[in-house]
């Protein structure tokens, strides 16, 4: 019988967003492979990723180090670097699939002085505004570990199209395999749940994560005066995060509590789509 290949699946996981989602979607799809011997290492057991490995993967490898964060830590990432190549050293893993600005970097560099023959990069957005500092910081991170072998997996031609414009690998470094959401085939719930929830009619605007990156204040922001004008514009701001009680306070300041609505954590996100 042929060896399984080891393929050690990184992520950093603390909220339910489409990240942590489409991590366990790839590491259910190589479980059943029966070519494949898939690893997870990540922040911590008790999360929903965790959680959700431990109910439907019961069966894998997992290593957890509460170490691993998204914020810029030089002592911690430096523990980091060396907790992940103890890991490498001792699976000795076929390839590594790891995502998150912070994780590539790290990975990128254990991969190397591991040998491990594979370690892909999955860009799921640019992870900073464009032209900031952070963005270009980005960029020569990509660009180092893309010398040190690594290659990239984006979620859209037009982030592909980015790091070729700005040359931080060659073509042959870099596919776009575009993301998505797969929706149950069912059919569709009826539409007005969360319209009913919070009394509003139909036209609301939908988004998502509550976090810095995502820009929500801005959103707040343009709502003001599109309420100001339009007398049956409503918002929804889907979703849970750290910014929850920031955006909260924002909203009440430009005096928009009973136009702009957080809905919380939503589980049902079909019946979400249907609104």
């Amino acid at each position: 019988m042929a060896k399984k290949k080891k393929v050690l699946l990184l992520a950093h996981e603390d909220l339910y967003g489409g990240g942590t989602r489409q991590t366990f979607h790839v590491l259910q799809a190589l479980c059943r492979r029966p070519d494949c011997e898939p690893v997870l290492v990540s922040n911590a057991a008790d999360t929903w990723l965790g959680r959700q490995v431990a109910e439907h993967c019961p069966r894998l490898r997992t290593h957890y180090t509460a170490l691993i964060g998204r914020a810029i830590h030089p002592a911690k990432d430096f523990a980091v670097l060396c907790y992940l190549l103890g890991v490498f050293l001792r699976e000795r893993p076929h390839t590594v699939l790891v995502s998150g600005v912070k994780l590539i970097g790290l990975a990128g560099v254990a991969g190397w002085l591991a040998r491990v023959p594979n370690t892909v990069a999955v860009i799921r957005g640019e992870g900073a505004r464009p032209g900031s500092r952070m963005l270009k910081a980005i960029y020569a991170m990509e660009w180092f570990v893309a010398k040190l072998g690594v290659r990239f997996v984006t979620v859209s031609d037009y982030i592909r199209g980015q790091m070729l414009a700005h040359g931080l690998c060659g073509p042959e470094k870099v596919a776009a395999v575009h993301d998505g959401t797969e929706l149950p085939q069912a059919p569709p719930p009826p539409r007005g749940a969360l319209r009913q929830r919070f009394g509003i009619p139909d036209g609301a605007v939908v988004v998502g994560r509550l976090v810095d990156g995502k820009r929500y204040d801005h959103f707040v922001a343009a709502m003001a005066p599109v309420c100001r004008d339009i007398p049956d514009a409503y918002g929804l701001l889907v979703g849970e995060g750290s910014d929850r009680a920031a955006l909260q306070a924002r909203i009440d300041a430009e005096g928009l509590s009973n136009r702009l609505f957080i809905t919380g954590f939503c589980q049902d996100m079909p019946a979400v789509y249907a609104d």
